[in-house]
């Protein structure tokens, strides 16, 4: 059985992980963050119960989930997608996603989804120093979005910097004191530092969303 301590964050990394794929197949002109995300959502959502053997469709739905939170909804596609295309060829692939997000980038700096893509793909690629730098600049650019805080943290966990991790996490609470995978991951982290009765208050407020609770513990009603 995995281990529960490592759920979420299993959960958080393979979302990092799978979604450089989806990236790649986004409009190249889409930018921000408004109207237009939900319509992308409905559109790939559309996509999938169309054709649910498209693996660019999964992978851009599991990205579109990724920043809305929808951590269980994006794993779920991810392994779709990974059937239909196979683990083999996400390196491959993500090194052509970076590769055209930095073009993109080099038009316009502040192509935001052109940032989701570059700090995912090298996620895969594993410089994880560069995917926390990207994540710095997504939340400057994207300050309301409390998942962007939880993805700067996970980074920054994956580099050992919990200072740095804790603090984006907390950022992330002050956005959205709900989100249970925050106080998760914080739970986590201060018990590494030692930090009894911090780790068991955020514990205690994750554990409060049931769903969360039934992931980690393993438990099923």
């Amino acid at each position: 059985m995995t281990d529960p301590r490592r759920r979420a964050h299993r959960a958080v990394a393979v979302l990092l992980a799978g979604a450089a794929v989806a990236l790649g197949v986004l409009p190249a002109g889409a930018q921000g963050t408004g109207a237009e995300w939900p319509a992308l959502v409905q559109r790939y959502e559309a996509a999938v119960q169309r054709n649910p053997a498209d693996p660019d469709a999964h992978f851009t739905l599991a990205m579109l989930y990724a920043r809305d939170g929808r951590l269980l909804d994006g794993w779920k596609h991810l392994q779709e997608a990974d059937r239909a295309v196979g683990l083999a060829r996400r390196a491959a692939m993500a090194r052509q996603v970076a590769a055209e997000a930095q073009a993109l980038l080099r038009r316009n700096s502040g192509d935001l989804l052109a940032r989701y893509r570059l700090a995912f793909a090298t996620y895969v690629l594993g410089d994880h120093a560069a995917v926390a730098a990207e994540f710095e600049r997504i939340t400057a650019a994207d300050p309301r979005n409390d998942w962007g805080f939880g993805y700067l943290g996970q980074a920054y966990a994956t580099l050992g910097r919990d200072d740095r991790a804790i603090a984006a996490w907390q950022r992330g609470l002050q956005i959205n004191p709900d989100n249970a995978v925050l106080h998760y991951v914080l739970a986590l982290a201060y018990t590494r530092q030692g930090d009894r009765r911090a780790a068991a208050r955020h514990l205690a407020a994750a554990y409060r969303d049931r769903t969360l609770y039934d992931y980690v513990t393993g438990h099923r009603r």
